[in-house]
């Protein structure tokens, strides 16, 4: 039994994925896929019990062995196409449960890379950071945002000026 109070558990639309899994032919990817799930009922997840990542996601391969089409997927991704639809390019799908080897698409939501980054525990714990690896504060003046990562400015002139020096020396 799902729990209602789980934040994963809010879209009804989905809560018959389970069911139309076991309805689909036998050898799809459906069928595959939902060999490889266990449902833990105090929480509603999917736990994939196949082939996971060194990160904790889960792997199906699809495709055939004997034309060389067979490739590794990520399983929470063939879990929501299949249920859900296709995702769109350029989106990642975050699992609402903070749990990895999930499959339900109900724990699944597409979203952007950097909206991952941010709810996910590596982008508040950077988030939450106030000042350099060097003790220089992250101020308006002193950063610098660059490709999406903030730069402070004072380590890059400390940093210029080494280089400055050092490639000086070498010339002489």
């Amino acid at each position: 039994m799902m729990d209602p109070k789980h934040p994963a558990n809010d879209n009804p639309d989905l809560t018959p994925a389970l069911d139309r899994a076991r309805e689909v032919p036998h050898g799809t990817a459906a069928v595959r896929l939902m060999k490889k799930v266990d449902v833990d009922t105090a929480t509603g997840c999917w736990i994939w019990t196949g082939s996971t990542t060194p990160g904790g996601y889960g792997s199906i391969g699809l495709g055939s062995l004997t034309d060389g089409t067979r490739r590794l997927h990520p399983a929470h991704r063939v879990a929501y196409e299949i249920f859900v639809g296709p995702i769109e390019r350029g989106y990642q799908l975050d699992h609402l449960c903070r749990v990895r080897a999930c499959v339900n698409p109900n724990h699944l939501q597409p979203v952007t890379q950097a909206e991952n980054i941010r709810r996910g525990e590596g982008g508040a714990f950077w988030a939450a950071k106030t000042h350099c690896p060097s003790g220089h504060p992250y101020s308006p003046e002193n950063t610098r945002i660059y490709r999406g990562r903030r730069l402070c400015r004072e380590c890059a002139l400390n940093s210029q000026r080494a280089r400055y020096w050092r490639d000086k020396g070498a010339v002489r």
